[in-house]
């Protein structure tokens, strides 16, 4: 008996249990020493307990418990893996070339680069023009990091490495902010190829730009601007004294005229998130029956509380400037509303 060419795209499935398979075998069979190295020193090598170093057995039968799950654990592992080989073996009669040339609905990695894509993809996808793009593609320094390791970003993902393009990673971070898509709609649609390397490349990217301009995003940025506000609330007013297009989702375009003065004195724009959590001091004080509440618990879930979303939670104010600069201040609490925090934030920045 063997596959029938309808099974196509059945061997990587299968190879993602055997690599599996062979994982939970290697963990298990490195962890067999150390316990086995404790249990010697337990028993003294002849299964009895040795009194210099446990007073009783506990410790002896211990040990021998967690030994024997570990066998049991390497032994289901080893017995999986080799029914696994023996099914590749004798039942995939598909050559590998055919394997390659039919692989599914899945749509093949892409290697989408900037130049891949039209202006109008740029927009679509990213929101910016294809020299904005580049822009800050420079100015995030991935090409210089990837330059140091074979023009790839080299992500460890706690068994190997997982190699990324510095643009197609980029891209990859703009589109899923512009589209909110998941990872795997995204591959299935845009990018191609599997959907679990990007569960490692994508949250790399965030913590490096988090660690590459901590500074730059915290209200503490603020101060160095103070003296530039009058230059921002000029660039604000002649912009929006100026025509701008306005993009449709068909593709079209349309100009619209600008306003002929900016009514109010604004040097930034303010806006915040707010994220439920649960609510505090809740429960019993005690693990008992009848148990009081928390102490405090009245004050600590209103210093919380947000009448506009009706929820406990905290936020993070953003500061957008017109210099591009996006400064965040938080986490708070979601209770005080935007407009009230920001004369505490400007305060601290004059300070």
């Amino acid at each position: 008996m063997q596959l029938s060419h309808a099974e196509v795209g059945f061997r990587e499935l299968l190879q993602g249990f055997i690599a599996v398979s062979a994982r939970l075998g290697r963990s298990a069979m490195l962890a067999i020493s150390p316990i086995a190295i404790v249990y010697m020193l337990v028993t003294g090598g002849n299964g009895v307990a040795n009194n210099q170093i446990a007073p009783t057995t506990a410790s002896a039968a211990i040990t021998a418990s967690l030994l024997r799950i570990i066998f049991a654990r390497y032994a289901d592992a080893s017995l999986r893996l080799a029914r696994l080989l023996r099914i590749d073996f004798r039942y995939h009669d598909i050559p590998v070339e055919e394997e390659e040339r039919c692989r599914g609905s899945r749509m093949p990695r892409q290697n989408i680069r900037i130049d891949s894509w039209t202006e109008q993809e740029c927009y679509d996808f990213t929101s910016f023009t294809g020299d904005q793009l580049r822009r800050i593609f420079g100015l995030f320094g991935l090409a210089q990091l990837a330059a140091h390791t074979d023009g790839y970003i080299r992500v460890f993902t706690g068994f190997e490495y997982y190699r990324f393009d510095p643009e197609e990673i980029f891209l990859f971070m703009l589109t899923k902010c512009r589209t909110g898509k998941s990872n795997r709609e995204l591959c299935d649609l845009v990018f191609g190829g599997h959907s679990s390397r990007w569960s490692f490349g994508y949250p790399w990217l965030l913590e490096y730009l988090d660690a590459r301009y901590a500074r730059t995003i915290s209200h503490e940025k603020l101060r160095d601007f103070v003296d530039d506000f009058p230059a921002f609330y000029d660039a604000i007013n002649c912009f929006i004294q100026k025509p701008t297009i306005h993009h449709f989702t068909d593709g079209s375009a349309e100009e619209r005229d600008g306003l002929n003065f900016l009514p109010f004195s604004i040097f930034g724009f303010i806006d915040c998130s707010i994220d439920r959590i649960s609510r505090p001091f809740s429960g019993p004080d005690g693990d008992y029956i009848g148990a009081p509440r928390k102490a405090m618990h009245d004050a600590a879930q209103r210093s919380v509380y947000t009448g506009y979303k009706k929820c406990h939670g905290i936020k993070v104010e953003t500061v957008l400037l017109p210099n591009g600069i996006s400064t965040v201040y938080g986490p708070t609490s979601a209770r005080i509303h935007d407009v009230g925090r920001l004369p505490r934030l400007l305060s601290s920045c004059r300070r």
